[in-house]
């Protein structure tokens, strides 16, 4: 094996080490082992296989109660991303959630569910008198982007649905990044026109306090 060749396997080796590293913490020290780069291209071989899914169709909207236990009464519905791998069959978002923020698929899985969720809520207009919230995640890479409102007001319109049939669950740690400044100013513009603010995992992170208090979440 060449001089060369040793060095470039190396830096990849490092590269991974590093790659583990930012996961724990920015500032941890992590020693390299094989079993990171066994993990590394199971975590390619992942993401290609989400990217299939989405050009394929595979992820859908799962719909979950959301119940008052005072008066037993359902008083909203949660979305949830699924997807039918057409090997392990279905798969909990839990699964694919972290690889497919890693690799810049998560925008795309959102997208659908929330498409697939107004298809739902419209179903559920034609036999229920009144409907339940229905609310739904929205990740950081979502969050983030400065065409998110018209997005997702185009979809409501394609629907006939409006911004206050929803709600919008975010967790705290999406407040964390580089990006906070732009996912502030879009949670506040969703707000104002209309979509319930709701907040998951409260106390996992470490978001400031003045900073959810700015966002008067539901």
């Amino acid at each position: 094996v060449s001089e060369g060749h040793e060095f470039d396997e190396a830096m990849k080796d490092a590269n991974l080490a590093l790659r583990q590293a930012k996961k724990i913490r920015s500032c941890a020290i992590v020693e390299f082992t094989t079993k990171m780069r066994s993990d590394y291209e199971a975590d390619l071989k992942l993401a290609e296989e989400i990217q299939c899914a989405l050009v394929g169709g595979q992820f859908e909207a799962y719909f979950q109660p959301q119940l008052d236990i005072a008066c037993v009464k359902v008083v909203g519905i949660e979305a949830l991303a699924r997807w039918h791998h057409p090997e392990r069959g279905l798969v909990e978002a839990g699964e694919f959630v972290e690889c497919a923020a890693e690799h810049l698929l998560l925008q795309s899985i959102d997208k659908v569910v929330f498409e697939k969720s107004c298809v739902a809520l419209k179903s559920l207009r034609k036999d229920l008198d009144t409907l339940p919230r229905l609310s739904f995640n929205l990740s950081t890479s979502s969050l983030s982007q400065p065409n998110l409102m018209t997005g997702l007001l185009l979809t409501l319109d394609t629907h006939g649905l409006t911004p206050e049939d929803f709600g919008i669950e975010i967790t705290e740690d999406v407040f964390l990044g580089a990006s906070q400044e732009a996912i502030v100013a879009n949670v506040i513009a969703l707000k104002e026109v209309g979509f319930s603010i709701e907040l998951d995992d409260f106390g996992t992170g470490y978001a400031s306090l003045s900073t959810l208090n700015e966002l008067s979440v539901d």
